[in-house]
């Protein structure tokens, strides 16, 4: 019986990636995203190499989690990759709190009570089931951004989110937390049609060749989460580390990164 993995955010970028390598590894993978549109769009795998089973669900929600829930009924869980996140760019003062609170449940909340709600699925795993956080590094390049405030402070609080995971599913579960670099996805192709700090800051890496496309990103989160479990529970994986490449070969800088082309504002 195939193992099987959910997917939160698979309708694109990263989410995607990441289902569509666990479905080639022989996994189950249940690709979950609140965007109907974006799950009818997705690449129709050939017939018996893999299968994505995709499901619309806003898992920062009780009754999106509980869709979860059913669709997986009582399968073992062996992978939970929580890569979903909601935003928007605006200054905490523009901000309304409907779409901060909608920020707040799916990248905090939901990680959290979808996990709580897959709970016996991930105790059947027999302590197998491996579990990503997806979060972004507390440094100079993510200095306090007026436009960035309600996105940012769910993606750094991740890492904190994830050491008490640590204690409190020790034997449980494993967990994996990722700071993935600045991959070429729609999220930050987005910022490039802003204006401030987080454009300049997406233009600079552009401009040096600092960036991953998509398939590079998805790659190196697999070789990951094929890793023996005392790597796979190291406190933090980045894919900027060339010590942390896992086995993915990836050219010299900047070539390894890729060019983007792009038509500035």
């Amino acid at each position: 019986m195939s193992k099987t993995a959910v997917v939160t955010g698979a309708g694109r970028g990263i989410g995607l990636e990441v289902a569509k390598r666990l479905a080639s590894n022989g996994y189950r993978v249940i690709a979950v995203d609140r965007v109907q549109e974006l799950l009818d769009k997705l690449p129709r795998p050939i017939e018996g190499e893999w299968v994505l089973e995709t499901l619309n669900a806003d898992i920062g929600t009780p009754e999106g989690q509980q869709i979860v829930k059913n669709a997986i009924k009582d399968a073992p869980l062996h992978v939970l990759a929580h890569i979903a996140h909601a935003y928007k760019i605006a200054p905490l003062m523009d901000m309304d709190l409907d779409t901060h609170r909608d920020i707040q449940r799916s990248n905090i909340e939901a990680p959290i009570f979808l996990t709580k709600a897959l709970l016996d699925n991930i105790k059947a795993a027999n302590g197998e089931c491996r579990m990503i956080l997806c979060g972004a590094p507390v440094n100079d390049a993510y200095k306090p951004v007026p436009t960035a405030g309600s996105l940012f402070m769910t993606k750094v609080a991740i890492r904190y989110l994830a050491n008490v995971l640590r204690l409190e599913m020790k034997g449980v579960a494993q967990i994996g937390y990722i700071e993935p670099g600045l991959t070429k996805t729609p999220f930050a192709e987005g910022l490039l049609n802003e204006t401030g700090a987080l454009k300049e800051m997406v233009e600079k890496r552009i401009q040096s060749g600092q960036i991953y496309s998509q398939e590079t990103t998805g790659e190196w989160i697999m070789a990951l989460i094929k890793q023996p479990k005392d790597v796979f529970e190291t406190a933090i994986h980045k894919e900027d580390n060339p010590n942390q490449s896992y086995g993915v070969t990836f050219p010299e800088t900047p070539e390894r990164l890729g060019k983007w082309e792009y038509t500035k504002n």
